[in-house]
């Protein structure tokens, strides 16, 4: 197994630790295009995106460090009608704070359980709007940039 799928499994199980689903949390099916997921699947939610990778430039041990962008997508439904500015801030605030424990997390554990070399926080894309079928999400994507080790031969 390459360390990317090492580093991918760790993870997918470190998110299922961290948004359990006793507590209601269910993973995306289709994290590239949540807006494409049923609504039972967006009210709580989250999701792995496999994004770019890049040469680190670096060697050590005859294998080469490659930097490649994770994106983790945290959803939520709000039930309130759209004028109802107070219920869509608590929902707002509900993704944030979601956020905030990942991030926490992962400063938490850098090497991802051992599976990458440095693990960090890029960025977020902000709140996003879902309209789904019958129900209203809102969602966040949060970039981490994984460095691990890979041999190529």
């Amino acid at each position: 197994m390459s360390t990317i799928s090492t580093g991918f499994d760790a993870l997918n199980t470190r998110l299922n630790t961290l948004f359990p689903s006793g507590s209601g949390w269910i993973e995306l099916p289709n994290p590239y295009k949540p807006e494409e997921n049923p609504d039972l699947y967006l009210r709580q939610s989250w999701g792995i995106v496999v994004g770019p990778a890049e040469n680190s430039n670096r060697q050590v041990n005859c294998k080469f460090s490659v930097a490649r962008t994770m994106t983790v997508v945290l959803a939520r439904q709000y039930d309130a009608l759209e004028n109802d500015t107070s219920a869509k801030a608590s929902t707002v605030k509900q993704l944030l704070e979601d956020q905030a424990v990942l991030i926490n997390d992962m400063e938490q554990d850098v090497t991802v359980n051992g599976s990458t070399m440095y693990t960090r926080w890029e960025s977020d894309g902000g709140i996003e709007y879902i309209k789904g079928e019958t129900d209203r999400f809102l969602m966040i994507k949060t970039d981490f940039r994984l460095e691990y080790l890979e041999t190529f031969t």
